[in-house]
Protein backbone atom coordinates (compact mmCIF):
# COMPACT_ATOMS: atom_id res chain seq x y z
CA UNK A 1 0.00 0.00 0.00
CA UNK A 2 1.26 3.46 -0.83
CA UNK A 3 2.54 5.52 2.06
CA UNK A 4 -0.15 7.87 3.42
CA UNK A 5 2.11 10.89 3.83
CA UNK A 6 3.57 10.36 0.36
CA UNK A 7 0.14 10.20 -1.28
CA UNK A 8 -1.02 13.40 0.42
CA UNK A 9 2.19 15.17 -0.50
CA UNK A 10 2.07 14.03 -4.12
CA UNK A 11 -1.52 15.19 -4.54
CA UNK A 12 -0.69 18.58 -3.08
CA UNK A 13 2.38 18.96 -5.27
CA UNK A 14 0.40 18.21 -8.42
CA UNK A 15 -2.79 20.15 -7.85
CA UNK A 16 -2.25 22.35 -4.77
CA UNK A 17 -4.93 23.16 -2.25
CA UNK A 18 -8.36 23.89 -3.68
CA UNK A 19 -9.41 26.32 -1.00
CA UNK A 20 -12.22 28.83 -0.59
CA UNK A 21 -10.75 32.04 0.83
CA UNK A 22 -11.91 35.53 1.61
CA UNK A 23 -9.92 38.55 2.78
CA UNK A 24 -8.00 36.79 5.53
CA UNK A 25 -5.39 37.62 8.08
CA UNK A 26 -4.10 34.04 8.09
CA UNK A 27 -4.62 31.30 5.48
CA UNK A 28 -2.61 28.15 5.98
CA UNK A 29 -2.67 24.49 6.84
CA UNK A 30 -3.13 23.46 10.48
CA UNK A 31 -1.43 20.42 12.01
CA UNK A 32 -4.17 19.01 14.23
CA UNK A 33 -4.98 15.31 14.66
CA UNK A 34 -8.51 14.24 13.82
CA UNK A 35 -10.72 12.93 16.63
CA UNK A 36 -10.38 9.33 17.79
CA UNK A 37 -8.02 8.28 14.97
CA UNK A 38 -4.26 8.28 15.35
CA UNK A 39 -3.99 7.80 11.59
CA UNK A 40 -5.49 11.22 10.87
CA UNK A 41 -2.93 13.48 9.20
CA UNK A 42 -2.81 17.24 8.85
CA UNK A 43 -1.68 18.69 5.55
CA UNK A 44 1.39 20.49 6.84
CA UNK A 45 2.77 17.17 8.02
CA UNK A 46 2.63 16.00 4.44
CA UNK A 47 4.11 19.04 2.73
CA UNK A 48 6.96 19.17 5.22
CA UNK A 49 8.22 15.82 3.97
CA UNK A 50 11.21 15.82 1.62
CA UNK A 51 10.02 15.66 -1.99
CA UNK A 52 11.12 12.34 -3.59
CA UNK A 53 13.65 12.73 -6.38
CA UNK A 54 12.04 9.84 -8.23
CA UNK A 55 8.29 9.46 -7.96
CA UNK A 56 8.31 6.19 -9.88
CA UNK A 57 10.95 4.71 -7.60
CA UNK A 58 9.01 5.65 -4.50
CA UNK A 59 5.72 4.39 -5.88
CA UNK A 60 7.27 1.10 -6.95
CA UNK A 61 8.69 0.62 -3.45
CA UNK A 62 5.34 1.30 -1.76
CA UNK A 63 3.19 -0.64 -4.16
CA UNK A 64 4.86 -4.01 -3.39
CA UNK A 65 1.96 -5.18 -1.22
CA UNK A 66 -0.47 -4.69 -4.11
CA UNK A 67 1.43 -6.74 -6.69
CA UNK A 68 -0.90 -9.70 -6.39
CA UNK A 69 -3.73 -7.41 -7.47
CA UNK A 70 -1.99 -6.02 -10.52
CA UNK A 71 -0.05 -9.02 -11.84
CA UNK A 72 -1.35 -10.88 -14.89
CA UNK A 73 -3.13 -14.20 -14.16
CA UNK A 74 -0.87 -17.19 -13.57
CA UNK A 75 -2.58 -19.18 -16.32
CA UNK A 76 -1.67 -16.59 -18.94
CA UNK A 77 1.03 -18.52 -20.74
CA UNK A 78 1.90 -15.73 -23.18
CA UNK A 79 3.04 -13.42 -20.39
CA UNK A 80 6.48 -14.58 -19.33
CA UNK A 81 7.59 -11.35 -17.65
CA UNK A 82 7.10 -7.59 -17.54
CA UNK A 83 7.79 -5.58 -20.69
CA UNK A 84 7.50 -2.12 -19.18
CA UNK A 85 10.82 -0.94 -20.63
CA UNK A 86 9.58 -1.53 -24.18
CA UNK A 87 6.78 1.03 -24.28
CA UNK A 88 5.16 4.03 -22.59
CA UNK A 89 1.66 4.89 -21.40
CA UNK A 90 0.09 8.36 -21.61
CA UNK A 91 -2.61 9.60 -19.24
CA UNK A 92 -4.14 13.05 -19.08
CA UNK A 93 -2.83 15.30 -16.30
CA UNK A 94 -6.19 14.91 -14.54
CA UNK A 95 -9.61 13.39 -14.98
CA UNK A 96 -12.96 14.38 -13.51
CA UNK A 97 -15.92 12.06 -13.10
CA UNK A 98 -19.07 12.06 -10.97
CA UNK A 99 -19.50 9.75 -8.03
CA UNK A 100 -23.15 9.31 -9.00
CA UNK A 101 -22.76 8.29 -12.66
CA UNK A 102 -20.38 6.22 -14.74
CA UNK A 103 -17.25 7.92 -16.05
CA UNK A 104 -14.57 7.03 -18.60
CA UNK A 105 -10.78 7.12 -18.29
CA UNK A 106 -8.95 7.02 -21.61
CA UNK A 107 -5.27 6.81 -22.40
CA UNK A 108 -2.66 5.85 -24.98
CA UNK A 109 -0.15 3.03 -25.32
CA UNK A 110 2.92 4.13 -27.23
CA UNK A 111 5.44 1.95 -29.02
CA UNK A 112 4.61 -1.55 -27.80
CA UNK A 113 6.44 -3.93 -30.22
CA UNK A 114 4.09 -5.96 -32.34
CA UNK A 115 6.52 -8.89 -32.40
CA UNK A 116 6.41 -9.25 -28.58
CA UNK A 117 3.80 -11.22 -26.62
CA UNK A 118 1.14 -8.89 -25.30
CA UNK A 119 1.40 -7.59 -21.77
CA UNK A 120 -1.38 -6.33 -19.52
CA UNK A 121 -2.14 -3.08 -17.74
CA UNK A 122 -4.44 -2.13 -14.89
CA UNK A 123 -5.53 1.21 -13.49
CA UNK A 124 -5.46 1.68 -9.73
CA UNK A 125 -6.83 4.57 -7.64
CA UNK A 126 -5.49 5.49 -4.18
CA UNK A 127 -7.13 7.95 -1.84
CA UNK A 128 -5.28 10.66 0.11
CA UNK A 129 -4.92 8.26 3.05
CA UNK A 130 -2.89 5.87 0.88
CA UNK A 131 -5.65 3.27 0.67
CA UNK A 132 -6.30 1.38 -2.58
CA UNK A 133 -9.90 2.17 -3.54
CA UNK A 134 -10.21 0.92 -7.12
CA UNK A 135 -8.57 -1.61 -9.44
CA UNK A 136 -9.71 -1.94 -13.04
CA UNK A 137 -9.91 -5.11 -15.05
CA UNK A 138 -6.83 -5.92 -17.10
CA UNK A 139 -6.44 -4.56 -20.61
CA UNK A 140 -3.98 -5.52 -23.32
CA UNK A 141 -1.00 -3.47 -24.50
CA UNK A 142 -1.58 -4.65 -28.07
CA UNK A 143 -3.85 -1.67 -28.80
CA UNK A 144 -2.69 1.92 -29.06
CA UNK A 145 -5.56 3.32 -26.95
CA UNK A 146 -7.65 2.13 -24.04
CA UNK A 147 -10.86 3.20 -22.32
CA UNK A 148 -11.90 2.16 -18.80
CA UNK A 149 -15.36 2.78 -17.39
CA UNK A 150 -15.66 3.40 -13.67
CA UNK A 151 -19.25 2.64 -12.71
CA UNK A 152 -21.30 4.94 -10.50
CA UNK A 153 -20.94 4.70 -6.72
CA UNK A 154 -17.54 3.02 -7.10
CA UNK A 155 -15.62 5.97 -5.70
CA UNK A 156 -16.83 8.47 -3.14
CA UNK A 157 -16.38 12.19 -3.81
CA UNK A 158 -12.78 13.27 -3.35
CA UNK A 159 -9.32 13.29 -4.91
CA UNK A 160 -7.44 10.14 -5.93
CA UNK A 161 -4.06 9.24 -7.35
CA UNK A 162 -4.60 7.26 -10.55
CA UNK A 163 -1.79 4.88 -11.57
CA UNK A 164 -1.34 2.72 -14.68
CA UNK A 165 0.61 -0.41 -13.74
CA UNK A 166 2.23 -3.26 -15.68
CA UNK A 167 3.39 -6.16 -13.48
CA UNK A 168 4.13 -3.82 -10.57
CA UNK A 169 5.90 -1.23 -12.73
CA UNK A 170 4.28 2.20 -12.77
CA UNK A 171 3.81 3.33 -16.35
CA UNK A 172 1.90 6.60 -15.80
CA UNK A 173 0.11 8.55 -13.11
CA UNK A 174 -2.60 11.17 -12.99
CA UNK A 175 -5.10 12.84 -10.68
CA UNK A 176 -8.71 11.66 -10.56
CA UNK A 177 -11.25 14.15 -9.22
CA UNK A 178 -14.58 12.67 -8.24
CA UNK A 179 -17.38 15.21 -7.92
CA UNK A 180 -20.28 14.94 -5.52
CA UNK A 181 -22.27 16.44 -2.69
CA UNK A 182 -21.42 16.44 1.00
CA UNK A 183 -23.26 16.86 4.26
CA UNK A 184 -21.31 18.42 7.13
CA UNK A 185 -22.38 18.14 10.75
CA UNK A 186 -20.61 20.11 13.48
CA UNK A 187 -21.09 21.53 16.96
CA UNK A 188 -21.05 25.09 18.22
CA UNK A 189 -18.02 25.91 20.36
CA UNK A 190 -17.81 27.69 23.69
CA UNK A 191 -14.70 27.69 25.84
CA UNK A 192 -11.90 29.86 27.16
CA UNK A 193 -8.76 30.78 25.26
CA UNK A 194 -6.05 28.06 25.24
CA UNK A 195 -8.34 25.66 27.11
CA UNK A 196 -7.46 22.81 24.77
CA UNK A 197 -11.14 22.12 24.05
CA UNK A 198 -11.73 21.07 20.44
CA UNK A 199 -14.41 21.72 17.89
CA UNK A 200 -15.75 18.68 16.03
CA UNK A 201 -17.10 18.15 12.50
CA UNK A 202 -17.98 15.18 10.28
CA UNK A 203 -18.32 15.12 6.51
CA UNK A 204 -20.36 12.46 4.70
CA UNK A 205 -21.73 11.78 1.22
CA UNK A 206 -25.03 13.61 0.93
CA UNK A 207 -26.62 10.75 -1.03
CA UNK A 208 -25.56 7.62 0.81
CA UNK A 209 -24.31 8.90 4.17
CA UNK A 210 -20.89 7.26 3.86
CA UNK A 211 -17.97 9.15 5.46
CA UNK A 212 -15.71 11.12 3.12
CA UNK A 213 -11.96 11.04 3.71
CA UNK A 214 -10.38 11.52 0.26
CA UNK A 215 -10.40 15.31 0.53
CA UNK A 216 -9.47 18.13 2.82
CA UNK A 217 -11.96 20.17 4.84
CA UNK A 218 -11.71 23.94 5.20
CA UNK A 219 -12.69 25.78 8.37
CA UNK A 220 -13.00 29.57 8.18
CA UNK A 221 -13.35 31.72 11.32
CA UNK A 222 -14.68 35.24 10.81
CA UNK A 223 -15.60 38.06 13.17
CA UNK A 224 -16.51 40.65 10.53
CA UNK A 225 -13.02 42.16 10.42
CA UNK A 226 -10.73 39.19 10.18
CA UNK A 227 -11.00 35.76 8.56
CA UNK A 228 -8.70 32.93 9.58
CA UNK A 229 -8.83 29.71 7.53
CA UNK A 230 -7.40 26.29 8.26
CA UNK A 231 -7.54 22.97 6.35
CA UNK A 232 -7.68 19.46 7.77
CA UNK A 233 -7.76 15.92 6.44
CA UNK A 234 -10.52 13.86 8.04
CA UNK A 235 -9.92 10.37 9.39
CA UNK A 236 -11.49 7.25 7.91
CA UNK A 237 -14.78 8.13 9.60
CA UNK A 238 -14.89 11.55 7.94
CA UNK A 239 -14.16 13.29 11.24
CA UNK A 240 -11.98 16.26 12.12
CA UNK A 241 -11.32 17.77 15.55
CA UNK A 242 -9.45 21.02 16.02
CA UNK A 243 -8.82 23.80 18.47
CA UNK A 244 -9.99 27.17 17.14
CA UNK A 245 -6.90 29.06 15.89
CA UNK A 246 -8.33 32.45 16.92
CA UNK A 247 -8.52 34.64 19.99
CA UNK A 248 -11.21 35.96 22.31
CA UNK A 249 -14.54 36.89 20.73
CA UNK A 250 -17.57 35.52 18.93
CA UNK A 251 -16.73 33.95 15.58
CA UNK A 252 -18.80 32.68 12.68
CA UNK A 253 -17.37 29.30 11.66
CA UNK A 254 -17.93 28.09 8.09
CA UNK A 255 -16.94 24.47 7.41
CA UNK A 256 -16.72 23.37 3.77
CA UNK A 257 -15.07 20.80 1.44
CA UNK A 258 -11.62 22.03 0.44
CA UNK A 259 -12.19 20.95 -3.17
CA UNK A 260 -14.49 23.15 -5.25
CA UNK A 261 -15.96 20.18 -7.14
CA UNK A 262 -17.59 18.88 -3.95
CA UNK A 263 -20.53 20.92 -2.67
CA UNK A 264 -21.91 21.43 0.82
CA UNK A 265 -21.15 23.51 3.90
CA UNK A 266 -22.36 24.29 7.39
CA UNK A 267 -22.14 27.42 9.52
CA UNK A 268 -21.59 27.31 13.28
CA UNK A 269 -20.60 29.68 16.09
CA UNK A 270 -17.52 29.76 18.29
CA UNK A 271 -17.46 31.79 21.50
CA UNK A 272 -14.04 32.20 23.12
CA UNK A 273 -13.57 33.91 26.47
CA UNK A 274 -10.49 35.38 28.12
CA UNK A 275 -8.27 33.08 30.18
CA UNK A 276 -6.03 33.60 33.17
CA UNK A 277 -2.29 33.01 33.08
CA UNK A 278 0.34 31.99 35.59
CA UNK A 279 3.98 33.03 35.84
CA UNK A 280 7.03 31.62 37.60
CA UNK A 281 10.43 33.29 37.84
CA UNK A 282 13.61 31.20 37.90
CA UNK A 283 16.71 31.43 40.05
CA UNK A 284 19.57 32.34 37.71
CA UNK A 285 23.34 32.52 38.04
CA UNK A 286 25.57 34.96 36.19
CA UNK A 287 29.34 35.39 36.07
CA UNK A 288 31.53 38.43 36.41
CA UNK A 289 32.16 40.12 33.07
CA UNK A 290 29.18 38.52 31.34
CA UNK A 291 25.50 39.39 31.11
CA UNK A 292 23.06 37.57 33.41
CA UNK A 293 19.87 36.19 31.87
CA UNK A 294 16.65 36.74 33.84
CA UNK A 295 14.03 34.10 33.06
CA UNK A 296 10.28 33.60 33.58
CA UNK A 297 7.83 30.93 32.41
CA UNK A 298 4.24 31.85 31.46
CA UNK A 299 1.45 29.28 31.12
CA UNK A 300 -2.31 29.13 30.70
CA UNK A 301 -4.31 25.95 31.32
CA UNK A 302 -0.94 24.26 31.78
CA UNK A 303 0.16 25.15 28.25
CA UNK A 304 2.95 27.44 27.09
CA UNK A 305 1.86 30.98 26.24
CA UNK A 306 3.25 32.36 23.00
CA UNK A 307 2.21 36.00 23.18
CA UNK A 308 2.45 39.06 25.38
CA UNK A 309 5.23 40.63 27.44
CA UNK A 310 6.88 40.05 30.81
CA UNK A 311 8.16 42.95 32.91
CA UNK A 312 11.27 42.26 34.98
CA UNK A 313 12.43 44.46 37.88
CA UNK A 314 15.90 44.19 39.41
CA UNK A 315 18.34 46.50 41.17
CA UNK A 316 15.94 49.44 40.82
CA UNK A 317 15.51 49.08 37.04
CA UNK A 318 12.74 47.65 34.83
CA UNK A 319 13.08 45.59 31.64
CA UNK A 320 10.53 44.09 29.23
CA UNK A 321 10.80 40.90 27.21
CA UNK A 322 8.42 39.06 24.82
CA UNK A 323 7.05 35.64 25.68
CA UNK A 324 8.06 32.97 23.18
CA UNK A 325 6.93 29.37 23.56
CA UNK A 326 6.17 29.95 27.22
CA UNK A 327 9.46 31.64 28.15
CA UNK A 328 10.57 35.27 28.53
CA UNK A 329 14.26 36.08 28.99
CA UNK A 330 16.22 39.31 29.40
CA UNK A 331 20.01 39.69 29.46
CA UNK A 332 21.31 42.41 31.77
CA UNK A 333 24.71 43.49 33.09
CA UNK A 334 25.26 43.20 36.85
CA UNK A 335 28.43 44.50 38.47
CA UNK A 336 28.62 43.48 42.12
CA UNK A 337 29.29 39.93 43.24
CA UNK A 338 26.23 39.21 45.35
CA UNK A 339 22.70 37.80 45.44
CA UNK A 340 20.03 39.99 43.85
CA UNK A 341 16.27 39.75 44.16
CA UNK A 342 14.16 40.29 41.05
CA UNK A 343 10.49 40.13 40.08
CA UNK A 344 8.61 39.13 36.93
CA UNK A 345 5.03 39.94 35.89
CA UNK A 346 3.08 39.01 32.75
CA UNK A 347 1.34 42.16 31.51
CA UNK A 348 -1.59 40.40 29.83
CA UNK A 349 -3.07 40.50 26.32
CA UNK A 350 -6.50 40.69 24.74
CA UNK A 351 -6.72 36.93 25.27
CA UNK A 352 -5.00 36.50 28.63
CA UNK A 353 -5.21 38.37 31.91
CA UNK A 354 -2.34 39.85 33.91
CA UNK A 355 -0.56 37.67 36.43
CA UNK A 356 0.59 38.27 39.95
CA UNK A 357 4.22 39.18 40.52
CA UNK A 358 6.66 36.28 40.79
CA UNK A 359 9.92 36.57 42.73
CA UNK A 360 13.30 34.91 42.29
CA UNK A 361 17.04 35.40 42.88
CA UNK A 362 19.87 36.30 40.54
CA UNK A 363 23.37 35.46 41.77
CA UNK A 364 26.53 37.02 40.31
CA UNK A 365 29.68 34.92 40.83
CA UNK A 366 33.30 34.88 39.82
CA UNK A 367 34.26 32.49 37.07
CA UNK A 368 35.71 29.15 38.15
CA UNK A 369 39.27 28.10 37.48
CA UNK A 370 39.85 24.88 35.60
CA UNK A 371 42.57 22.27 35.98
CA UNK A 372 44.15 20.39 33.10
CA UNK A 373 45.87 17.07 33.83
CA UNK A 374 47.75 14.79 31.43
CA UNK A 375 51.00 12.88 31.02
CA UNK A 376 53.64 14.38 28.75
CA UNK A 377 53.76 11.94 25.83
CA UNK A 378 56.84 9.79 25.21
CA UNK A 379 56.62 7.90 21.93
CA UNK A 380 59.04 6.04 19.67
CA UNK A 381 59.81 7.61 16.32
CA UNK A 382 57.23 6.91 13.64
CA UNK A 383 54.74 5.50 16.17
CA UNK A 384 51.63 6.97 17.82
CA UNK A 385 50.51 7.03 21.42
CA UNK A 386 47.16 7.85 23.02
CA UNK A 387 47.13 10.84 25.37
CA UNK A 388 44.13 11.61 27.59
CA UNK A 389 43.74 15.23 28.72
CA UNK A 390 41.37 15.64 31.68
CA UNK A 391 39.73 19.00 32.40
CA UNK A 392 38.07 19.57 35.76
CA UNK A 393 36.83 22.41 37.95
CA UNK A 394 36.47 22.05 41.71
CA UNK A 395 36.93 18.33 41.30
CA UNK A 396 34.08 17.97 38.78
CA UNK A 397 34.30 17.20 35.08
CA UNK A 398 34.01 20.13 32.68
CA UNK A 399 31.65 18.99 29.94
CA UNK A 400 31.85 21.81 27.42
CA UNK A 401 34.35 23.99 25.61
CA UNK A 402 37.26 23.45 23.20
CA UNK A 403 40.87 22.41 23.60
CA UNK A 404 43.38 24.03 21.24
CA UNK A 405 46.62 22.07 20.74
CA UNK A 406 49.82 23.62 19.36
CA UNK A 407 52.23 21.19 17.71
CA UNK A 408 54.92 21.16 15.07
CA UNK A 409 52.40 21.02 12.23
CA UNK A 410 50.22 23.92 13.45
CA UNK A 411 47.21 24.25 15.78
CA UNK A 412 44.33 21.79 16.07
CA UNK A 413 41.20 21.92 18.20
CA UNK A 414 38.95 19.27 19.73
CA UNK A 415 35.69 19.45 21.75
CA UNK A 416 35.74 18.70 25.46
CA UNK A 417 33.42 15.76 26.14
CA UNK A 418 32.62 14.44 29.61
CA UNK A 419 35.62 16.20 31.08
CA UNK A 420 38.27 14.92 28.70
CA UNK A 421 39.88 15.12 25.27
CA UNK A 422 41.67 12.19 23.64
CA UNK A 423 44.77 13.07 21.59
CA UNK A 424 47.40 11.05 19.73
CA UNK A 425 51.09 11.93 19.93
CA UNK A 426 53.19 11.05 16.86
CA UNK A 427 56.85 10.13 17.14
CA UNK A 428 59.16 12.28 15.00
CA UNK A 429 61.25 10.83 12.19
CA UNK A 430 63.28 13.48 10.38
CA UNK A 431 64.18 15.25 13.63
CA UNK A 432 66.13 12.18 14.82
CA UNK A 433 68.42 12.00 11.79
CA UNK A 434 71.81 13.75 12.23
CA UNK A 435 73.53 12.74 9.01
CA UNK A 436 75.78 10.06 7.44
CA UNK A 437 79.42 9.61 6.46
CA UNK A 438 78.47 7.24 3.69
CA UNK A 439 78.91 4.10 5.76
CA UNK A 440 77.32 5.01 9.04
CA UNK A 441 74.05 6.83 9.73
CA UNK A 442 73.71 8.83 12.93
CA UNK A 443 70.52 9.43 14.86
CA UNK A 444 69.59 11.32 17.99
CA UNK A 445 68.49 9.03 20.79
CA UNK A 446 65.86 11.44 22.11
CA UNK A 447 64.11 14.49 20.65
CA UNK A 448 61.89 16.73 22.79
CA UNK A 449 59.75 19.70 21.83
CA UNK A 450 57.71 22.09 23.99
CA UNK A 451 54.28 23.27 22.85
CA UNK A 452 51.07 24.54 24.50
CA UNK A 453 47.46 23.51 25.02
CA UNK A 454 44.67 26.02 25.68
CA UNK A 455 41.19 25.40 27.09
CA UNK A 456 38.60 27.80 25.61
CA UNK A 457 35.28 27.68 27.53
CA UNK A 458 31.89 27.97 25.89
CA UNK A 459 30.22 28.40 29.30
CA UNK A 460 31.00 31.70 31.06
CA UNK A 461 31.13 29.72 34.29
CA UNK A 462 34.72 28.69 33.53
CA UNK A 463 37.93 30.61 33.01
CA UNK A 464 40.22 29.84 30.07
CA UNK A 465 43.50 28.06 30.75
CA UNK A 466 46.74 27.75 28.78
CA UNK A 467 49.46 25.25 29.75
CA UNK A 468 52.73 23.99 28.27
CA UNK A 469 53.43 20.39 27.47
CA UNK A 470 56.52 18.51 26.30
CA UNK A 471 56.40 15.85 23.62
CA UNK A 472 59.34 13.42 23.58
CA UNK A 473 60.25 11.14 20.69
CA UNK A 474 62.69 8.23 21.19
CA UNK A 475 64.70 6.39 18.56
CA UNK A 476 63.71 2.89 17.49
CA UNK A 477 64.95 1.20 14.30
CA UNK A 478 62.03 1.16 11.84
CA UNK A 479 63.29 -2.13 10.34
CA UNK A 480 63.88 -4.32 13.37
CA UNK A 481 62.86 -2.29 16.41
CA UNK A 482 66.31 -2.22 18.07
CA UNK A 483 67.10 0.82 20.20
CA UNK A 484 70.92 0.67 20.05
CA UNK A 485 73.74 0.72 17.49
CA UNK A 486 73.63 -2.28 15.16
CA UNK A 487 74.23 -3.53 11.60
CA UNK A 488 71.84 -5.06 9.12
CA UNK A 489 73.04 -8.05 7.04
CA UNK A 490 71.46 -8.21 3.58
CA UNK A 491 72.16 -10.36 0.48
CA UNK A 492 75.42 -11.72 1.97
CA UNK A 493 76.88 -8.27 2.71
CA UNK A 494 76.96 -5.94 5.66
CA UNK A 495 75.11 -2.96 4.20
CA UNK A 496 76.65 -0.64 6.73
CA UNK A 497 76.53 2.38 4.45
CA UNK A 498 72.77 2.22 4.68
CA UNK A 499 71.81 0.33 7.82
CA UNK A 500 74.67 0.76 10.28
CA UNK A 501 73.05 2.76 13.04
CA UNK A 502 74.80 4.68 15.77
CA UNK A 503 72.65 6.17 18.45
CA UNK A 504 74.00 9.29 20.12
Amino acid sequence: MLNKKYIIMLLLIIVGICAISTASATDDIESVAAADDSEALAVDEAVSEDIPTSLDEDLEKNIESDKEVISAPADDEKLSGPYSSLYTVSLESEYKISSYSSGKITGKINGYPSYMPESYLKLMAYDVNGALKYTSGKFSTSKSTFSITITKNTLLPGMYLLVAVDEGDIMAKSILKVTGQSTITANDYSSSYMSGATMYARITDAKNGKPLSALNVGVAFSNGKTTVTRYFYPNSNGEIAFEPPVGVGTWTVTIFPGFDYITGQTVKKATITKSSATISAHKVTGYKGFKTTLKATVKSHGRNVNEGTVKFKINGKSYKAPVKNGVATKKIKLKKLKKYKYTAKFLGTANLGKTKTAKAKAVLKNRQKVKMSFKNPVVYMGKTKKVVVKITSKGKKVKSGWLYIKHKGGVDKAPVKNGKVILYAVGLVKDHYRGSNGLTSYYKKTVSRSYWMKYAPTDPKYKPLKVKYKSTSKYKCPSCGKKRTHNHYEHGWYRTYVYHIKVS
